[in-house]
């Protein structure tokens, strides 16, 4: 079972086939081929958009794994409930806990994409900025995501012409795929900001 990030209508893909999952890890609980899978799964979700309608059945599915399967998926379900509900300082011990108990784990520079996340939305701007800058060496195939994650965070800064750049880079780069479209949702609501700005400068 591979999930490739890419195209928004993945996450539909994604919720037709979870239930089809907890039968197939049910009845065949040993598969390691499997369980990569749901890993692979669990890191896909636990960096997508948090507003997306399908994140509930996604948080259930993952709270009713087998228990062999708890130590890392379980924990990062309830580091990305942590970032659901605003709690985003818990969040980022559980994930940096799961950072340095699975360093070899072909999915945890997602979780430190995740890590950055958690730091961004608690005000540690320059601890986000050092994990991306590390995964974009490391992982230059998450740099649409490292680069959204930077994008917000010029954002938090002021930096809006900075902001404006790297979203449109995304756009450039990556084309169709799902972080593309949130850096195009991401530019709309930066471009209205900056007219709204305007608007209200000439009107005083």
């Amino acid at each position: 079972m591979i999930i490739s990030a890419g195209n928004s209508r993945d996450f539909v893909g994604i919720s037709n086939t979870l239930e089809g999952c907890r039968d197939l890890l049910e009845n065949d609980r040993e598969s390691d081929e499997l369980k990569i899978g749901v890993h692979n799964l669990a890191g896909y979700l636990l960096i997508m958009d948090p507003n997306h309608p399908g994140i509930p059945e996604v948080a259930a599915f993952l709270s009713g794994l087998p228990d062999d399967l708890e130590s890392l998926t379980v924990a990062g379900a309830e580091a990305y409930h942590l970032m659901m509900i605003k709690q985003p300082e818990k969040a980022s011990e559980i994930y940096l806990e799961l950072i340095l108990r699975y360093p070899s784990h072909p999915d945890i520079n997602r979780y430190r994409i995740a890590l950055a996340r958690a730091f961004r939305e608690s005000g540690r701007l320059r601890q986000a900025i050092a994990q991306l800058e590390s995964i974009l060496k490391q992982a230059p195939v998450l740099a649409p995501w490292v680069l959204l994650e930077r994008a917000k965070i010029h954002t938090l800064e002021d930096e809006q012409d900075d902001a404006l750049r790297t979203v449109a880079r995304i756009i450039d780069r990556f084309g169709d795929s799902y972080p593309a479209r949130m850096a195009e949702s991401l530019q709309k609501t930066l471009l209205f900001n900056r007219i709204l700005g305007s608007g209200q400068g000439a009107s005083q």
